[in-house]
Formats: C-alpha cells, structure tokens, sequence
C-alpha cells in the first residue's frame, strides 16, 4: 500500500527514514563500496547508495540520535536500504531477476567494515526474503512504532476516517498472513533479526483506533466563521421570499381568472366587432 508512506510521513519515527536518506557521506569510506563498481554502468546511482548505507551503518547512533535502542537503530537501517533498494528496481532498474545479486553485493559491503565500526549491526540478508516481503515487514513494524502517534492524530481529527480504514484494513490482512506464515515458529522464512514475538501473542495493535465520524462530519459542515447568518436574518430573507412567491402566484391566479370569466370573452367581442364598423366607415368615405 503505498499510501502507508502518506500516513506516515509526518510522524516522529517515521522521519527516521529522512536522516538515513540524507546524502552526507565522507568520500573515504566509499572505498568499502568498491565492491559495486561493476554494477556502476547498469544500476544507476548504486555507488552513491552504497556510500550512503556506510555512512549510516559506521555512523548509526549520531544519526539516529533520537532512537536510544541500538537494536531498533538497526532495525530502521535493514528496512531503509532494503526498501531503497525496492524503490529502485520500480523505477530506474530494471532488471528484478539480480535482485538478490544486489542484495548480496550490500551484505559483501557490511562485511568489508570493520565490526568495531558497525555499532553492533549487521545487515540482514536472506534468500528466503524477497523485497516484497521486506515492504511488507516494514509496513507492519511501522505501524507498531507509531501506533501511539497514529491514535492522537486520529484523536484530534488530523487523519479522516476513511483514510485510516483502508490502511487498517491493509495492516490487518498483513498481520493475518504473517500470523498464519510466522507464528508456528517452524518457518525459515520467518527467521527475522526483528523483535515480531509480540504480535504473535498480543492483539493490541490490531484493534482498529476509535474514530468519530460524526464528529468528523460535523466540523466538515460546520458554517465559517464570518458567513453566519442571524436568526431574524433568516427570518427576514424567509418571509421576504414567501412574499415574493405569493405576489407571482397572485399575478398567475388573476390572470387565469380572467381568461375563464365568461365577461372577459363578451368585453373581448364587443371590442373588435366596434373596431370592425369604424374602418368600413372610414373605406366609405374615401
């Protein structure tokens, strides 16, 4: 769903994302990204990425200062150069069958850096994982960081409830496949570094978050401040109407009267027979 991302954006952890997607990075380091020169001429703007990603993982704790978990830290770095990586191969590469080539050729770079330089994260690469099921991931584990958030801004009427039905709507056929797929904790595929145990115990974040339609309905109607008309306005601009309407319905009613009072028709034929004798009065006398 990728208006998730819309949702989202504006809320504390969310904008996480942002300081990883800054291009700030020391040239130096970029050596570690040698690794990917060859790749240079088809998959546009990959060394830049790389330089980006090790910046970011010898860098984590200053750039995600506002996150004091190292294991969450980690977390948002898998899920940012992974869907990075996704977002790319949307647009300007297009080449999806080496997908997991590149994948790899990121978890050669990691392994290239020093451990004493990686706070104590690794990149996470399975083959079991596709890119599909990384957004996924992602979706769900940012809804669970900033459900709170989420909730006030629902609260103070800043999301439409329409808009926060479809993504939970959207959330809970996540949760449904990842319980039936991960739950039973036999599944290879479902060996994520990531702290998901919860979810398969508790429901908290799958109970939809309250929202007042009426309330919402009524400030969408609600009359602008400035534009209010007064009671004996109203009443005025009623009656004003009223005495409109009747004046026109006076006017019908006595026209139709007199076209169906039998004296209009005698008036009518006395007036042109009298026209009548007065120009054959005046053709004889010429």
């Amino acid at each position: 769903m990728q208006k998730a991302e819309t949702i989202l954006e504006n809320l504390t952890k969310y904008k996480l994302y942002i300081e990883l997607d800054k291009k700030e990075y020391n040239s130096r380091k970029c050596s570690y990204c040698n690794i990917v020169n060859s790749l240079i001429p088809k998959y546009k703007g990959i060394y830049e990425l790389c330089c980006i990603f090790v910046r970011n993982l010898t860098e984590l704790p200053k750039i995600l200062k506002d996150e004091e978990d190292n294991n969450e830290r980690c977390s948002y770095l898998n899920f940012w150069i992974t869907d990075h990586i996704r977002k790319k191969f949307d647009t300007d590469w297009n080449d999806s069958k080496n997908i997991h080539t590149i994948l790899r050729r990121f978890l050669s770079v990691e392994n290239f850096i020093p451990s004493a330089s990686k706070n104590n994260c690794r990149f996470y690469y399975s083959s079991n994982i596709n890119l599909e099921l990384w957004k996924k991931l992602k979706d769900l584990y940012d809804y669970i960081k900033n459900y709170n958030y989420i909730e006030r801004k629902i609260n103070s009427q800043e999301y439409s409830c329409e808009k926060h039905s479809h993504y939970f709507d959207y959330i809970t056929s996540l949760y449904k496949t990842f319980k039936e797929e991960c739950c039973n904790e036999s599944l290879e595929k479902c060996s994520y570094p990531f702290d998901f145990d919860d979810l398969c115990k508790k429901t908290k974040y799958l109970t939809q978050i309250n929202c007042d339609k009426e309330k919402e309905l009524a400030g969408v109607h609600q009359v602008p401040r400035g534009s209010e008309v007064s009671g004996n306005q109203r009443e005025t601009t009623a009656i004003s109407s009223q005495s409109d309407s009747l004046q026109v319905f006076d006017h019908i009613a006595q026209s139709s009267s007199e076209y169906n009072n039998p004296d209009y028709y005698v008036k009518l034929s006395l007036g042109i027979s009298s026209l009548g004798i007065f120009f054959i009065i005046i053709f004889l006398y010429k």
